[in-house]
């Protein structure tokens, strides 16, 4: 599988040359399996904008130039926050004719998915509804434990905690390579005594690239233990009990510049002590490549 990163922000964007290097897009993530064309989608935060612009191979040195080709593509949503969700009016091939969106998210309690969606995307939050694109749009409703095939490439459902509604994990199996996608998760508040959910781990174990929330430092955490997040050093955590084979810090809170994310990209290496293959601090434009051994296929920011 090639993995490639364009929104790697938690909470809202940001912008500016603080951010210029890592990137100020909400969370959304490219998976292209290599044995097939089929390409998976992970969330729809706002960097689901240049995801449209790269597959349609927009250049804007020349004068914005693009492909306007219709995509397929299965969509993965792991809840329904804003900065999860609030791209998809903007990506340019859910309003083209020809492109199929199969969105799967997180089944809520009071209404299906697709009416949860249309109050997101309805006046006078938007003025475009989502049956007003003009893509094929299906949406689907997950619980936790559930498990789905796309040819050969497999995905597992498992339950996360965080705050605000049911928030789901992904784990693709593809190419006799594993990826495991945890946007948000609610650390316990006593998290430095090495407790880490069962439904974690579980989805987690053994997996060949673990992309995990890494938004606070311990003392942010301890001014928000119920916001819903976790530390950079529980990201680790999480990492190691699940003998996870690379680690991708994910999710940056959008007070930390880019100076931030590499001190802390260099904290947690100095406390892996070899435990983890290689970690990240993904950023926008980086792609990994699970079948090289997740070696990084582009330079670091």
């Amino acid at each position: 599988m090639k993995v490639t990163f364009f929104g790697v922000r938690g909470s809202c964007p940001v912008s500016g040359p603080a951010f210029s290097r890592y990137g100020g897009n909400t969370a959304c993530v490219l998976v292209e399996p290599h044995d097939s064309d089929s390409k998976i989608i992970l969330d729809l935060g706002t960097g689901l904008h240049p995801l449209g612009d790269h597959l349609d191979g927009l250049d804007w040195q020349l004068n914005g130039i693009r492909e306007l080709n219709p995509v397929t593509a299965k969509v993965l949503v792991t809840h329904l926050h804003w900065d999860h969700i609030q791209g998809l009016p903007f990506f340019p091939q859910a309003n083209r004719e020809g492109s199929k969106l199969e969105i799967y998210g997180p089944i809520q309690d009071d209404s299906s998915l697709v009416h949860t969606y249309h109050r997101f995307m309805s006046p006078p939050f938007f003025p475009v509804g989502v049956w007003d694109l003009k893509a094929s749009i299906s949406l689907h409703g997950l619980h936790g434990g559930e498990t789905m095939t796309d040819g050969d490439t497999t995905i597992k459902v498992g339950v996360i905690p965080h705050q605000g509604g049911l928030t789901l994990g992904y784990r693709i199996e593809s190419d006799f390579s594993s990826l495991v996608y945890i946007s948000d998760h609610q650390a316990p508040s006593n998290w430095e005594s090495g407790i880490v959910s069962d439904s974690v781990i579980e989805l987690c174990k053994d997996c060949d690239l673990l992309i995990h929330d890494a938004q606070y430092t311990r003392d942010e955490f301890d001014q928000k233990t119920d916001w819903g997040h976790c530390t950079y050093d529980y990201a680790l955590m999480v990492a190691k009990a699940s003998n996870a084979k690379a680690l991708a810090l994910f999710h940056h809170d959008p007070y930390h510049s880019d100076e931030q994310i590499d001190q802390i990209l260099s904290s947690v290496i100095d406390q892996n002590h070899g435990k983890i293959n290689k970690i990240y601090a993904a950023f926008e434009g980086m792609t990994v490549d699970l079948r090289q051994h997740s070696t990084i296929l582009t330079t670091s920011p």
